[in-house]
């Protein structure tokens, strides 16, 4: 009685592979298009609202002799400093902070705040999900 050798891993795996050549490539192309949707979902742009402080730069416009009611708001690439929004608005006379909307896809961006008669406000923020994002603000240059 002669015994037969045990066929390799590999040999299995290519047997099994050409008998399955369908099968195998309908899980890759599911494997391939549940990542691309993957992918395609998390990098699309969301909702979300700028919280935007307006205590110290109202005051430091009022110290100025100006009413602080007009500002404009612009949202930046980090790195080139080139814009992607610009929005211009009047304040209303109580107004203690600010909230912008914005679509934007995840990631990190600067704001730019220019109040009539303060120094410009500069922060950065992350957009992570939809919802209200908080700005602090860096000190005026």
């Amino acid at each position: 009685m002669s015994e037969e050798p045990t066929p390799s891993a590999w040999s299995r795996f290519t047997t099994y592979l050409s008998k399955n050549r369908s099968r195998v490539a309908r899980f890759a192309l599911l494997v391939a298009l549940l990542y691309a949707v993957t992918d395609l979902v998390s990098s699309s742009p969301r909702d979300a609202t700028l919280s935007l402080p307006l205590d110290e730069v109202r005051a430091e416009a009022r110290a100025a002799g100006q009413s602080g009611d007009e500002v404009e708001i612009t949202i930046l690439v980090p790195d080139t400093g080139e814009p992607l929004t610009h929005t211009r608005q009047r304040l209303e006379d109580d107004a203690r902070e600010l909230r912008h909307d914005v679509h934007l896809a995840p990631g990190a961006y600067d704001v730019r705040l220019d109040v009539t008669g303060a120094e410009p406000r500069r922060s950065h923020f992350e957009i992570p999900a939809e919802g209200v994002v908080r700005v602090r603000w860096s000190s005026p240059p």
